[in-house]
């Protein structure tokens, strides 16, 4: 089963379960705030487009005024059972992994990171395919995210292969001028997509990543 299904059904539960008013890692949004974001982003493409492109900014605050005076449950059982737009369901795969799961994060850490040691916080299960699959999506997009820091960054996820980043010459992992960032590969994903209520470990020599 894909990232972004599996993911979904574990966001909507998690949403469920936090009720309308709960905090995410979002800065500013409630568990509505993020609700009504994913609906509007996967139902309504000109005002998408406004979360990217200030030309539609428009359209994206009239329809997220709009969608925000739905009922919470009702919105929500709405998400839980996928767009409207056929085109929205073909493409889900690709376009909705790392969202699903990045803001299935952002519900669940959002308690932890206001009020409790992260460290407390219950262990995440993946399956070894979610594991995949997100080394898969950290492999493509790193070096895309990641600034370069002029050497080598080695990401070193727990029990799986190594992915290099800003350099593919022969790296030595024991290199005196290389950034390493180990951890398992759910934490490594939520650090590349800024998230700070992470436990990554980061070796920096240059003083980079700070």
């Amino acid at each position: 089963m894909n990232l972004a299904k599996t993911q979904r059904k574990r966001l909507a539960d998690l949403l469920s379960e936090a009720g309308p008013q709960a905090p995410t890692l979002c800065e500013g949004w409630t568990t509505h705030d993020l609700l009504v974001h994913l609906y509007v982003r996967e139902n309504y493409p000109l005002a998408a487009l406004g979360i990217v492109n200030k030309r539609f900014a428009k359209h994206l605050v009239r329809r997220t005024q709009q969608v925000g005076q739905e009922d919470f449950t009702q919105l929500l059982e709405k998400w839980r059972s996928g767009s409207t737009r056929l085109l929205y369901r073909v493409c889900d795969p690709i376009m909705n992994g790392a969202e699903h799961f990045v803001h299935a994060e952002d519900v669940r850490r959002g308690d932890w990171a206001h009020d409790q040691e992260l460290s407390t916080m219950p262990v995440l299960e993946l399956s070894e395919s979610e594991q995949q699959q997100l080394w898969r999506l950290v492999s493509f997009f790193a070096a895309k995210m990641i600034p370069n820091p002029g050497i080598p960054v080695i990401i070193l996820p727990t029990n799986m292969p190594r992915i290099i980043v800003h350099d593919k010459r022969e790296v030595a992992v024991n290199g005196s001028r290389v950034v390493r960032i180990s951890g398992d590969i759910a934490e490594v994903f939520l650090w590349l997509y800024g998230r700070k209520a992470v436990q990554v470990r980061i070796e920096d020599p240059t003083g980079h990543f700070d």
